[in-house]
């Protein structure tokens, strides 16, 4: 376990103290902290690894992977691993900025704020594109997973990070987060493939949108959904393209799931142009 104020040593020469947990997960066992290394002067990132749910064999994948990937998409580059008792410890560089889940844990207080919001959702979006440009798949989108850098402007002030699935080339049940995971990963129903990723940015641009997740059931016959019912926008906007954008990245069969991010893109746009 790791602690606020807790210093980890790798050897004599190189300390880490522990600055805040920015997320554990109890149920991957997973969490990320903001440590400082006071012989450089400079802030790192820390991810931690229960074994006893985390493969060996899969960190060291994951590590090739982020080093491999980091100068492509701009994702944190690793410097460092160590263990800890029963946690593997990565340390990779910081990069300064608030998740989406605190960024947007209030409601938009009026239509600006909404279009504002709108631009981030389109920024993610680009980023995204370039990340399957490289056949990459995230596979565990959420808004813990969204930093934003710049509160003011979309443009160049989101960074997508925590890779860590991607670098499993399978198919497994089970993989990512609760209420983000598309079906094909909850219900193990089809094939895990870059329509995932766009199903958990549904959810992710949901939680922008309304400041809350939106919970899916599916249907008895585990071929579409019980009841798809959105929030509406606190302004006067298109609800068909807005209602188009959302059933179309939610779609439960991942033959039929919207799987197009520059069509995505210009829905946004439209939408955003339509909010009053």
């Amino acid at each position: 376990m790791i602690v606020k104020n807790e210093r980890l040593s790798i050897n004599l020469q190189i300390n880490f103290d522990v600055i805040e947990e920015l997320y554990y997960s109890n149920i991957t066992k997973r969490g990320l902290y903001k440590v400082y290394n006071q012989e450089i002067g400079s802030y790192y990132a820390l991810k931690v690894y229960d074994v006893d749910m985390n493969d060996i064999q899969d960190i060291e994948k994951e590590i090739i992977s982020y080093n491999k990937n980091a100068n492509k998409i701009n994702f944190p580059k690793i410097h460092y691993k160590f263990q800890k008792d029963n946690l593997v410890c990565v340390v990779m560089d910081w990069i300064d900025g608030k998740t989406a889940t605190n960024s947007f844990k209030m409601p938009p207080r009026d239509s600006f704020e909404i279009k504002q919001r709108i631009n981030y959702c389109i920024e993610i979006c680009f980023i995204l594109q370039k990340i399957h440009q490289y056949r990459i798949i995230h596979r565990d989108l959420k808004p813990d997973n969204i930093l934003i850098t710049n509160p003011k402007d979309a443009r160049g002030g989101v960074s997508i990070i925590d890779f860590g699935l991607s670098a499993l080339k399978r198919n497994l049940q089970g993989e990512g987060t609760p209420i983000f995971q598309s079906p094909e990963q909850e219900l193990g129903i089809g094939t895990i493939g870059t329509w995932s990723d766009i199903y958990a940015l549904g959810h992710v641009f949901y939680y922008i949108l309304h400041s809350s997740n939106l919970s899916l059931i599916p249907n008895d016959d585990f071929n579409g959904w019980f009841d798809l019912q959105l929030d509406e926008l606190s302004c006067q906007y298109d609800t068909t393209i807005y209602q188009k954008i959302f059933q179309g990245m939610l779609e439960f069969s991942s033959k039929n799931r919207t799987n197009n991010l520059s069509a995505i893109i210009n829905d946004l746009k439209t939408l955003q142009r339509s909010v009053r």
